[in-house]
């Protein structure tokens, strides 16, 4: 008898993605996704741009649901906090619960031959109904725990954490996204077996990044969503270090009132620091091509994958990252990537003067070698080792 596999996740990162995987498998009966708001890449809706960024490639084979209700309530709930400046994540945990709740009784009438995955945050109260239903659950982990994330100075609310520790407690295997991810949950979680799958990226089939060898302007990129957790405080005090003609793109959600106030209180000249606010998949890939960055450089302090490493790697540009990105496990330090010894400025801008002086046939090389690893770090790539991790789940629930 096949399993159903049902996946639920209110938001988007690359949960769509398990459920590709479980189905590209072929060992499940039906493969479900239950979500916010979600569209195939096909979807008419896909032409207007409110949409694209809810547009996914999601394989015939995933059956989708969407809860669109709980899609506006979150929305309506972040803009609030928005307007008083409340900075946590807790309009996401609760409205994540409430859509927990909500699926209670789908994943009680297809509780016979169902495997459940959820994703880390987004599975309260559903692990603990799934145990009483005698449900196996995975639970996907995209960052690293809180207990991790404290010790590097960012704190998780007090609403986040119960959540993260009670379901955690009730789940029977573990996807992580890294090994420094998983070392992070060593003896933090009840899986009785884990699993260390790197998600992957889409492969560019455009021309790479085109460098002119003759150019004297260094210009370097940082795509992020955070200000502390992603290091920009390491990536300006190292840039202000830099003693050439040079450019930096800030690519993200990035509070430009902090950029603003650390540069003047560290005297950081602005004068060449360009913030382009959230910008959409495609639209990154065109302004790194269009502006011809030399590097992509990921100082942060956990990441415990940074998915933005072969995203660039894939354009042909090299990347520089602390030794807390946990995409950095799979890469070779002077051969695809530069990794920093330590997570300071000086090291850093070490590394950025490494690349600066090295010949152009060098660049070239590293360019070229850079962009030939990101061709392996792919989503089928991804799929394949998701099968193979469902096969052996699937074993030990028919013993």
């Amino acid at each position: 008898m096949k399993f159903d596999f049902i996946l639920v996740h209110p938001g988007t990162q690359h949960a769509y993605q398990l459920a590709n995987a479980a189905s590209y498998s072929g060992q499940f009966k039906r493969v479900y996704l239950f979500t916010g708001f979600l569209i195939r890449d096909t979807h008419f809706l896909c032409r207007f741009p409110l949409f694209r960024k809810r547009a996914k490639s999601i394989t015939p084979g995933v059956r989708v649901y969407n809860f669109l209700l709980i899609e506006a309530c979150l929305r309506l709930h972040k803009k609030i906090n928005a307007a008083f400046c409340i900075g946590n994540n807790d309009p996401d945990y609760l409205w994540q619960m409430v859509f927990n709740w909500l699926m209670i009784p789908v994943i009680w009438y297809q509780r016979k031959y169902c495997l459940l995955a959820l994703f880390e945050t987004a599975g309260w109260p559903l692990v603990k109904y799934a145990r009483q239903f005698r449900i196996p659950v995975i639970m996907d982990f995209p960052s690293m725990s809180h207990e991790e994330a404290a010790i590097h100075g960012i704190d998780e609310s007090a609403f986040g954490k119960m959540v993260k520790l009670k379901e955690r407690q009730l789940i029977s295997y573990a996807f992580f996204c890294s090994s420094l991810a998983k070392a992070s949950y060593q003896d933090l979680t009840s899986a009785k077996k884990s699993f260390v799958i790197p998600p992957g990226t889409y492969r560019h089939n455009g021309p790479g990044m085109f460098i002119p060898e003759k150019r004297s302007e260094l210009k370097i990129a940082c795509i992020a969503n955070n200000e502390l957790r992603k290091g920009l405080d390491t990536l300006l005090l190292a840039y202000k270090e830099l003693d050439t003609p040079k450019k930096l793109y800030l690519v993200g959600k990035i509070n430009k009132r902090w950029i603003k106030r650390f540069c003047i209180n560290h005297q950081v000249d602005q004068t060449n620091i360009y913030l382009t606010g959230p910008l959409q998949h495609n639209d990154v890939t065109a302004f790194l091509l269009n502006k011809q960055v030399d590097l992509h450089i990921l100082p942060s302090r956990f990441d415990a994958f940074g998915m933005v490493v072969p995203e660039t790697m894939s354009l042909g540009i090299p990347n520089i990252v602390s030794r807390n990105v946990g995409a950095g496990e799979t890469l070779q330090h002077g051969n695809n990537i530069l990794i920093m010894p330590e997570n300071t400025p000086a090291a850093l801008a070490k590394l950025v003067n490494y690349y600066r002086y090295a010949s152009p046939e060098s660049k070239t090389a590293l360019r070229r070698r850079v962009r030939r690893q990101a061709e392996g770090m792919s989503w089928q790539a991804y799929y394949e080792r998701v099968a193979q991790a469902l096969t052996i789940i699937l074993e030990e629930q028919s013993l």
